[in-house]
């Protein structure tokens, strides 16, 4: 794997730089990632350049952005909590009092993210 190097190795001390075609430029921007190890045995210390780094936060943010399911501008009481981070009895106390806007779908409330963004943005809750 390029970019991979151990510390311990002895080719880690011989080469300050990972392996592979990098052009020198890339070289002295490269970033080095050390990684805990849990066991007591050497570890592989990573080295990414800005390209690699940008690549690599790219692919992550997509994952993340997947996993939260950014596809519904619906959330639950629950899912509003969680976005504003605060308890979720916070939010059934300030949708009783009519400071939180909600909609209504039968039982269930639910918030819109833009209206939950404009609320913080408007100062929230006044503190008593």
């Amino acid at each position: 794997m390029r970019g991979l190097t151990s510390r311990n190795s002895p080719d880690a001390a011989s080469h300050s730089n990972p392996p592979g075609p990098i052009n020198s430029s890339a070289r002295a921007r490269a970033t080095r990632l050390p990684i805990a190890s849990a066991n007591g045995r050497p570890v592989p210390e990573l080295s990414f350049t800005d390209a690699e780094l940008d690549r690599l936060a790219e692919l992550l943010a997509e994952r993340v952005a997947a996993r939260v399911g950014t596809g519904s501008p619906w959330l639950s009481a629950h899912g509003a909590a969680a976005y504003l981070i605060c308890p979720e009895s916070r939010i059934r106390k300030l949708t009783m009092t009519g400071e939180l806007p909600c909609h209504r779908d039968g039982r269930r409330v639910l918030y819109r993210r833009e209206e939950l963004d404009a609320y913080v943005r408007r100062g929230g809750a006044l503190s008593p």
